[in-house]
């Protein structure tokens, strides 16, 4: 997450599930300098995606349909 791209992020309500996923051979965002938790709201699931660049859905596409229904499954569980 990049700074003031994302300095509302926070003002997410918990009861809206949050994933935010990086590939570990991200090299359009690469980490440490954009994998900033800081901006994240609290509630956030935090995914490093092995093997993976900027494009999750091309590279690991069976997990980031995993992580997909992940995520709106909790959106549907109190």
């Amino acid at each position: 997450m990049t700074g003031h791209n994302f300095a509302r992020a926070a003002d997410i309500p918990h009861d809206v599930p949050v994933t935010i996923a990086f590939g570990d051979n991200d090299r359009i965002l690469p980490a440490p300098r954009f994998q900033v938790r800081d901006y994240a709201p609290d509630h956030a699931r935090w995914e490093v995606l092995w093997r993976c660049g900027h494009a999750p859905m091309w590279d690991v596409p069976p997990l980031t349909i995993q992580l997909i229904r992940e995520t709106a499954a909790r959106a549907r569980t109190p």
